[in-house]
């Protein structure tokens, strides 16, 4: 019977550990969003790659990342491009309090990348791959740029053994 037909269609997912998932928890609640590399992506929202970010009505804290064009996201792919990227990191929050952003997943990346998030407010920054968690305290804030998450330019280091121990013949190159 033709009429009970359907049709398959394939969908492509994100099935790589290119991601970097972060939280926010506390006022008995929490959030996430992702910021995933994607070398077919844009620093402007993009309908196909990233989600837009809706800040919940409730008295809850919310994280969002900001695209270029301005754009709240839930989800942003970006293209790495090499790295020295700047991403802006939103913190809404109807309520004053101690927070605790954490670090859900860091990527697993091809050539030595320097991640870091820094808080704005202290100055302090925190190497992703070390931290998971730390707690800050927010005022009562509609949209505040509380965070930077700095995407250092990748390197790839290659060596060249010394012949014999004591020689001075070896090398090391980053690029």
């Amino acid at each position: 019977n033709e009429a009970a037909k359907t049709q398959v269609e394939t969908v492509e997912t994100n099935t790589q550990d290119n991601y970097i998932g972060l939280g926010i928890v506390g006022m008995g609640s929490s959030d996430e969003v992702i910021v995933a590399f994607d070398n077919e992506a844009t620093s402007n929202f993009d309908l196909q790659k990233d989600a837009q970010k809706f800040f919940s009505s409730s008295n809850l804290p919310n994280l969002a990342i900001r695209s270029d064009d301005d754009i709240n996201l839930a989800i942003n792919s970006l293209a790495l491009d090499g790295g020295g990227i700047d991403i802006p990191i939103i913190v809404h929050s109807p309520s004053e309090g101690e927070l605790q952003l954490q670090i859900l997943k860091a990527p697993i990346m091809e050539h030595q990348t320097c991640i870091s998030l820094e808080d704005l407010n202290t100055g302090i920054s925190y190497d992703v791959f070390e931290t998971d968690t730390f707690t800050f305290y927010t005022a009562s804030v509609d949209e505040e740029h509380r965070f930077t998450l700095h995407i250092g330019e990748s390197f790839n280091p290659s060596y060249e053994g010394v012949l014999c121990n004591g020689a001075d013949d070896g090398s090391i190159t980053v690029s």
